[in-house]
């Protein structure tokens, strides 16, 4: 538990509020809105087909930190049913749609081939920005809290909420350069380690208390 405490205090030293750097790109005067950087597009919509060759992309299939789990358990389909326009390519942006979480997650080719299913819109860098703006800076900037409300607040329906193509796209995103970019990068990977190491050091705390509390209510039986 030491270990750990010690690591954590590490990141706490070097980790800024992120929620500073989102107030101040907020104010950016360069922006453009999501749909002049990126193509989106639906996905596909099929009943999984047991025994399929191509991985089929659940909202499951997705962390809260905008990660693929592999752990999860996939959905697949048969590559000879499906056009070639759903095939992922590496880099595509998978942005969670319709629910209540509302995640984006950047395919790396990790797993193929795959297509996302129909809760998603697919995001693919228009060529004239893949040198200006990175695909994990799109990423951190729509899984952001303050962007995830204020897309949440556009969400339309009664049982299952749905973010509409037009209210995506007209979100506007700042474009700081790429130096910045990749420093907002490191402070959000910095901030994903202290969460993780937060709730380790909860859980050994807990487990010592809870240990301690037995041991002296096993002592005055």
């Amino acid at each position: 538990m030491l270990v750990v405490e010690q690591i954590l205090k590490k990141y706490l030293t070097i980790l800024c509020p992120l929620d500073i750097y989102v107030e101040q790109l907020l104010n950016n005067k360069l922006k453009l809105q999501l749909k002049d950087i990126v193509e989106i597009n639906t996905g596909l919509y099929q009943k999984p087909k047991p025994g399929g060759n191509v991985v089929y992309f659940q909202i499951r299939n997705l962390t809260e930190n905008g990660q693929i789990d592999p752990t999860e358990e996939f959905s697949y389909l048969n590559s000879e049913d499906i056009s070639d326009k759903y095939f992922l390519r590496k880099n595509d942006i998978m942005f969670a749609a319709k629910g209540f979480t509302n995640i984006a997650v950047v395919y790396k080719n990790e797993i193929k081939p795959a297509v996302a299913s129909s809760v998603f819109f697919v995001l693919r860098l228009n060529e004239r920005f893949i040198n200006q703006i990175l695909h994990e800076f799109i990423v951190w900037f729509l899984n952001n809290k303050l962007i995830q409300i204020r897309l949440q607040a556009k969400a339309k329906g009664t049982s299952v909420k749905s973010i509409s193509k037009k209210d995506l796209g007209d979100i506007e995103i700042p474009v700081p350069d790429i130096k910045t970019q990749k420093r907002i990068l490191e402070m959000n990977e910095l901030w994903l380690k202290e969460k993780d190491l937060t709730a380790k050091l909860i859980e050994e705390k807990d487990k010592f208390y809870n240990g301690l509390l037995n041991n002296i209510a096993n002592k005055n039986a």
